[in-house]
């Protein structure tokens, strides 16, 4: 048997607590973990220090995955329940000390309340509105500190309107839980406006800055930032620069076809597979098309090559949909 042992601190014990802060999060925030073997009688076999966790793959826990229930239930018993709204902030072990900064404390609660702000103004009044915030929307949203609690840095907030800050926090939750799928990102925060979305960003930024780790919860929402976490979204949502593009031909079959979504998949008979988007006048020329390995089709197919702080990614088009052919002919011309 193997058991993986990675260092956590009392936020993360408390984000996990309220089931917001998978296990497998734990082992691949950055810091190097300890694997240890053991044989059937639990006698300690090999002890292997300084593992990048992110090398461990199958014997970590499923990504996802939650402690079980009974655990959180517990371990919220043991920490205690917070009386009031709260956000709990914790610093890299990388920092002297463990301390929070003055600054980085300010920068937090200041990211967090111009956020609420946001939310506010596209909530209360009109999420397009790039004016000004109205003198209501800013009492509303209002944040005071309540006062402290034992264990890390835990700040008792004291919101001015306690369902604007559940709303605040279900959006933050909400584009948390995308993580750096950036599509999925924008199609939660679209309702909100561009506003609440670069409020978004400002605290991912604040959290990397000051390598932080931050847990914000009122009530049954919680929500919980990481150094790591924030850094991987960030590089996600950073803007892509086209570098190069070039169309090929390929013959092959769809495996997926729709001109109102304008989305494609595309299997080629040398096994590459094609998957991503179909320009407007090309759905509108090929309304239908026959998926399945008995269509065979000959496409020409344009791959953008994007370059971002990430490194580079393609991207695929269907720029035209040449002629269909017949499988069999297609086999025997290989053939001979």
């Amino acid at each position: 048997m193997r058991w993986v042992l990675a260092a956590i601190t009392s936020v993360e014990l408390r984000a996990m607590a309220l089931g917001v802060l998978p296990t497998r999060e734990l082992y691949l925030k950055g810091e190097t973990v300890t694997v240890v073997d053991a044989d059937d009688s639990f006698r300690v076999v090999g002890v292997w220090e300084g593992i990048e966790g992110e090398r461990l793959g199958d014997n970590l826990p499923e990504a996802g995955a939650l402690l079980p229930l009974a655990v959180r239930s517990k371990l919220q018993k043991d920490l205690g329940e917070a009386v009031a709204p709260e956000v709990a902030l914790g610093a890299s072990p990388e920092l002297d000390g463990h301390a929070v900064g003055f600054r980085a404390l300010s920068d937090v609660l200041s990211a967090l309340q111009r956020f609420v702000n946001a939310v506010a103004q596209a909530t209360v009044t009109d999420a397009a509105s790039r004016g000004r915030y109205s003198a209501e929307v800013v009492r509303q949203a209002a944040l005071g500190v309540l006062g402290a609690a034992p264990g890390s840095l835990r700040i008792r907030v004291l919101p001015s309107d306690e369902r604007l800050l559940d709303t605040a926090l279900e959006v933050l939750a909400g584009a948390v839980a995308c993580g750096d799928d950036v599509g999925r990102l924008r199609e939660v925060l679209a309702p909100f406006g561009q506003r609440v979305r670069a409020r978004y960003t400002e605290i991912l930024e604040v959290v990397r800055k000051h390598r932080l780790e931050m847990l914000s919860h009122a009530g049954p929402v919680a929500v919980y930032l990481s150094a790591a976490t924030s850094e991987r979204i960030i590089r996600a949502m950073a803007p892509r620069v086209e570098e190069t593009r070039y169309t090929r031909p390929a013959t092959g079959s769809f495996v997926a076809y729709d001109s109102a979504a304008l989305t494609f998949e595309f299997v080629a008979d040398d096994d590459v597979v094609y998957d991503g988007s179909v320009p407007r006048e090309v759905a509108e020329k090929h309304e239908v098309i026959a998926v399945g390995v008995g269509a065979a089709y000959i496409v020409l197919i344009t791959t953008i090559v994007w370059a971002g702080p990430d490194g580079r990614r393609e991207s695929f088009e269907l720029s035209d949909v040449v002629r269909r052919v017949d499988p069999l002919a297609v086999a025997l011309r290989e053939a001979l």
